[in-house]
């Protein structure tokens, strides 16, 4: 039987990773599908964490950019080599810091989480691409041919494959041309921006996990500086 004191100093080292990676405990218990209160009870020690869940969580960790491993979480022990997950966990945070890079010196661009098989073979469900966005209606005839982000004007974004233009309409296809999606291979827009697809990125199913919350917190470093240094009273 495990003694109470190693599963009360593991709940320990969970508490200060995940607080280290910046997620509030419900922000953390949300990612890895439990509830905050089980979380809680990891955290404090009142529950035993097992060894499959703390081999997740700390892929989360070294996603999130720590220098952790699961045997450090579990044991307690930092002098280990890393697991090819590890690695894994470690390619997907490299992706996650150069996508986070290119958001952030390229304010204008785009990014967009492909949330369907509509691009395939090319472009699958769950990549990530980004490119600059443009609102010159000029421009756009320069993109024909070309894999873009569309954004409508009613706000909506797609990756399609652009065919014509005319102002700012332009007809756009898919390129998954199997009929059991449902859905129309051409189509009309009104456009408000197209950003040419210029950066494709493949996150493991690993790298997911943290996406949206990372990308949250690299579009708001002023307004996180601000509330952690609020003015001072006159």
């Amino acid at each position: 039987m495990v003694k109470s004191n190693v599963i009360i100093e593991r709940g320990k080292r969970l508490r200060n990773l995940r607080e280290q990676t910046g997620l509030t405990r419900s922000q953390f218990a949300s990612e890895v599908n439990i509830s905050e209160h089980t979380l809680k009870s990891f955290e404090l020690g009142a529950r035993e964490l097992s060894i499959d869940k703390a081999r997740e969580y700390a892929k989360i960790f070294i996603f999130a950019g720590l220098d952790v491993s699961f045997e450090f979480l579990y044991y307690g022990n930092r002098a280990e080599s890393l697991e090819k997950n590890d690695i894994t966990a470690n390619d997907d945070m490299n992706i996650q810091n150069e996508i986070i890079f290119f958001k952030k010196n390229n304010p204008s661009s785009i990014i967009l989480k492909i949330q369907d098989s509509l691009m395939s073979p090319f472009y699958n469900k769950g990549d990530i691409v980004g490119g600059q966005k443009i609102t010159d209606e000029t421009q756009y005839p320069f993109l024909k041919g070309c894999v873009c982000i569309i954004e409508s004007t009613t706000g909506n974004q797609t990756l399609r494959r652009i065919l014509k233009v005319d102002h700012k309409k332009v007809v756009a296809c898919i390129l998954n041309t199997d009929s059991s999606h449902n859905s129309p291979i051409v189509e009309e827009t009104e456009v408000f921006s197209i950003a040419q697809a210029t950066r494709h990125w493949r996150l493991s199913e690993i790298g997911h996990n943290l996406h949206a919350t990372l990308i949250a917190r690299a579009k708001k470093p002023s307004e996180e500086l601000s509330r952690s240094n609020p003015p001072k009273k006159k």
